[in-house]
């Protein structure tokens, strides 16, 4: 027999590619209303982009990203969001300012979750967020088992009415 070709060399990693994010193997639910969840990602942040939409992808949802709030109010607006990841600093419209837009809107928009991310743990933070109409909070990096909870959450909560 003719002798083996030799192994070729592994591909070299992508430096710029997410890394690769753990999930609990329970992580998508078995129900039908979860895993067709439409979530808005509003993120000004490229890698946290990808991060995030990487995650949520792994977990079973539909993810749609956007850069800014005035880009998040005009996807609001298009009503096919189960709910919405909103980053609270970015340039444009900030994150806030984007959350009493969509709340003050007519339409079944004007109720979709919305979920405040934040890098900042400020005292107070959490306040001025709820105040602009944020129903949850969570603190950036983002833990996949906690980002799965939080957005099962607030899917059931809108489909219960």
């Amino acid at each position: 027999p003719a002798p083996a070709a030799p192994a070729s060399p592994a591909p070299a990693a992508d430096a710029s590619a997410p890394e690769a994010v753990e999930l609990p193997p329970t992580a998508v639910m078995s129900d039908d209303i979860l895993p067709s969840a439409r979530v808005l990602m509003v993120e000004d942040d490229p890698v946290m982009q990808k991060v995030t939409k990487l995650t949520l992808l792994r977990l079973g949802y539909r993810p749609d990203v956007v850069a800014n709030g005035a880009l998040a109010v005009d996807a609001a607006r298009s009503g096919i969001y189960d709910v919405i990841l909103m980053d609270v600093m970015m340039p444009i419209m900030d994150g806030l300012e984007a959350t009493r837009r969509i709340r003050a809107d007519d339409g079944a928009h004007a109720t979709t979750p919305i979920v405040a991310l934040t890098a900042n743990a400020m005292k107070g933070d959490h306040q001025r967020c709820m105040a602009a109409g944020c129903d949850e909070y969570l603190t950036k990096p983002v833990d996949a088992r906690l980002l799965a909870a939080t957005i099962e959450r607030a899917v059931r909560a809108r489909a219960a009415g």
